[in-house]
């Protein structure tokens, strides 16, 4: 059966000083997801600005709302936000970016982690 769910890709953490704050709003936003509605990925943006799958923040959403951390961890495999969104798209889902860091220019950390 196909999944017809959107997918979700949550974006938190970041190299700014709202750093926790954002990892803090993460938690609320995964918290508030239906799973039976979206697909969600959580990535983190460590403090030195690298990109990874939150793949724990994932494992404690299956478990329960109530497993989720107060703060997720922006830490696990590398991550690469364009060909996930692309593969996503070429299946036929629809695919939503939630960005929840502070950037002077979001937009623009995006862009130039798709030029990395």
């Amino acid at each position: 059966m196909p999944d017809d769910r959107i997918h979700l890709i949550v974006l938190f953490g970041g190299q700014s000083a709202e750093h926790d704050v954002s990892r803090s709003t993460a938690r609320h936003v995964l918290a508030a997801v239906d799973l039976t509605k979206y697909h969600v990925e959580a990535i983190g943006i460590t403090r030195e600005g690298r990109w990874v799958r939150a793949d724990d923040a994932i494992a404690a959403l299956t478990r329960g709302v109530d497993a989720l951390p107060e703060r997720l961890s922006p830490a696990g495999p590398a991550f690469d936000l364009l060909p996930a969104v692309d593969d996503a798209a070429h299946a036929g889902h629809t695919v939503v970016v939630f960005p929840l860091f502070v950037q002077r220019n979001p937009a623009s950390a995006i862009a130039s982690r798709a030029r990395e």
